[in-house]
């Protein structure tokens, strides 16, 4: 029995072989790369999509602040307003206060007439002692009425 070597499997010998047939290898499709054109119709869409969302996300907050921009301006002249109103007031007050309309107001609807001539008082130099003496206490005096002349039973009924 002879020994014979055979090669490992997968290994190619140094010699080709003379009898055994080459497969051929089995043809195919040409490759196609559709994998990519699907990857870069989606990452399109999906970019858009993105791009869609934040111009609507701008728009609303346009919006918002156009919205808000609004109210402020509305405050704002509700302010002016009552700040003119305010200033119109403290103009008509200063007019009531004035010395003029005062004393016109006192002699038209109270009926109050100017003194002639002004009358000062002047401290004595003792007022400062006598300031802080307290007063007598004085009894109340009690009188009787006097007796009518029409009543004849009352005075009758005192003189028993």
């Amino acid at each position: 029995m002879a020994t014979a070597t055979r090669p490992a499997v997968g290994a190619r010998s140094a010699a080709p072989r003379t009898g055994t047939r080459q497969r051929p290898a089995p043809k195919r499709a040409p490759l196609r790369v559709v994998e990519q054109r699907q990857r870069r119709i989606r990452v399109g869409i999906f970019a858009i999509g993105i791009v869609t969302a934040i111009m609507f996300a701008i728009v609303v907050a346009q919006t918002m602040v156009i919205s808000q921009q609004g109210h402020i301006d509305s405050l704002n002249r509700r302010i002016a307003q009552a700040e003119g109103r305010a200033e119109d007031l403290r103009v008509e007050l200063a007019a009531l206060q004035s010395p003029q309309h005062v004393t016109t107001e006192a002699a038209n609807r109270l009926g109050m007439i100017a003194a002639p001539t002004p009358l000062y008082l002047l401290p004595k130099a003792n007022d400062d002692e006598r300031a802080a003496e307290v007063p007598p206490i004085s009894k109340p005096k009690v009188t009787t009425p006097a007796p009518s002349a029409t009543t004849p039973n009352t005075t009758a009924k005192a003189a028993r």
